[in-house]
């Protein structure tokens, strides 16, 4: 956002950006086109369970089909017809190397067991690649780590930890399961030693917890392979070098073509319709699509209001959109037409310009910051992380004194539009 981002084009910092522990991309890769129609795209927001799992392996094998299929005639590569399948898969586009956008808080030991197997189905010429785009708990993270190809995003979050297991059953049955239980763990240990750096012990402490890993230890212990990096202030200005007039301010923006502006205006009744972890897949589509279009380079812009009940209610169903919004090749704007709360500022927050009208307010209400972990430690361990979260994208993308800051888990603020223009939460107050 104008002001306030480390990495804008048009600001001089005072001071240099916070460092991330990011690991450079593997050999000269170049993260733009995990985001662009050189692959093939699948997006896993959900809970793994057997339904999940072979809707993912239907369309891996669809396009290992297509592709074998078009290779074999020596004809290049085309776009599917819907018309040659039942459904319309969650598949932008049919080519050799598939990209799984995850967002998954786990679910079924045999289910993500199964998942981690469709890496076998993958011929030599071809390769999956794994992007943590939110979350990767639990049974998630086996095709994690197994994958030859494993990217996070800035703040994707990843979590490992033995497996749940409600017994009833006679004593010789409690036995039996205990066994199989035994051989489970071991199954997992072996798969997370033999693709990380992880040593046994530290390994051991990790499983026994319900902790999300801080990412100088996700790094440190080799789970990923890179942190695909924020788009820089070089990029911004080379887009803006081609595309002057889409570098909207508070007259510029009336402009705006219908094309390119998406309306976030969710009711309690839209909530029925999504799982904690789908609901950001929507926004998140339409910035990836956004990146993938070949005929033009229109920027975003999002409108939003938020409704009476928060339609993101923790910091998990948040950071996909956040995560998507800050590796945008192309600008992402807001437009704030109503009051909204919490975790919508945080998106707003880390888009290139937010205008406010001046009848409207923000209000920061983070006192309520909830986990359904059962174990006090773990809860106090991930609560702790999502506040380091809302802070680390506050220190970064606005100005608020640290007054406000050391209070924000305390009590609850209201931001009027000039205010929100002073602490560097908006860019704009927008006029009728």
């Amino acid at each position: 956002m104008l002001n306030k981002k480390p990495t804008h084009p048009t600001k001089s910092p005072t001071k240099s950006p916070t460092k991330s522990p990011t690991k450079p991309l593997k050999s000269k890769q170049n993260f733009k086109d995990f985001y662009t129609d050189k692959y093939a795209h699948i997006y896993l927001y959900d809970e793994i369970n057997n339904a999940t799992v072979l809707e993912v392996k239907r369309f891996v094998i669809l396009n290992n089909q297509f592709i074998s299929n078009f290779e074999k005639d020596e004809k290049k590569y085309v776009s599917y017809d819907e018309k040659d399948i039942e459904e319309e898969p969650p598949i932008i586009s049919f080519q050799k190397n598939i990209v799984i956008h995850l967002n998954s808080p786990g679910g079924s030991v045999n289910s993500g067991l199964a998942l981690a197997n469709l890496l076998c189905e993958i011929p030599e010429s071809s390769s999956i690649t794994i992007i943590i785009e939110g979350v990767s708990a639990s049974a998630a993270t086996f095709i994690t780590v197994l994958s030859k190809n494993r990217y996070m995003l800035p703040y994707s979050m990843i979590l490992i930890h033995e497996f749940f297991e409600s017994i009833s059953a006679k004593f010789s049955g409690i036995e039996f399961e205990k066994e199989q239980g035994t051989k489970i763990m071991n199954l997992f240990k072996k798969m997370y030693l033999g693709r990380t750096k992880m040593p046994p012990q530290i390994l051991d402490d990790i499983l026994r917890y319900d902790r999300f890993l801080p990412k100088n230890d996700i790094i440190k212990y080799g789970m990923m392979d890179g942190i695909i990096p924020p788009t820089t202030a070089n990029n911004f200005k080379e887009y803006f070098r081609k595309y002057p007039s889409y570098d909207y301010n508070e007259h510029t923006i009336k402009n705006v073509s219908d094309k390119n502006i998406f309306y976030f205006y969710k009711t309690a009744e839209d909530l029925e319709q999504y799982t904690s972890y789908n609901k950001s897949l929507e926004l998140v589509k339409i910035i990836h699509g956004a990146m993938m279009a070949k005929s033009t380079s229109l920027p975003v812009v999002i409108r939003i209001s938020d409704a009476d009940d928060d339609f993101f209610v923790d910091m998990y169903e948040i950071i996909p959109v956040i995560n998507a919004i800050m590796i945008c090749t192309v600008p992402v704007y807001f437009i704030i037409d109503g009051p909204i709360r919490n975790f919508s500022i945080l998106m707003s927050l880390v888009s290139y310009k937010t205008f406010i009208y001046k009848n409207v307010f923000l209000t920061f209400d983070f006192i309520k910051m909830l986990s359904d972990q059962s174990r006090l430690e773990d809860v106090i361990s991930n609560t702790k992380l999502e506040r380091k979260i809302i802070l680390d994208i506050l220190n970064k993308y606005a100005k608020l004194p640290e007054s406000i800051k050391k209070k924000l888990f305390k009590k609850q603020f209201l931001f009027e539009p000039a205010d929100c223009i002073k602490y560097g939460l908006c860019d704009y107050i927008k006029s009728c």
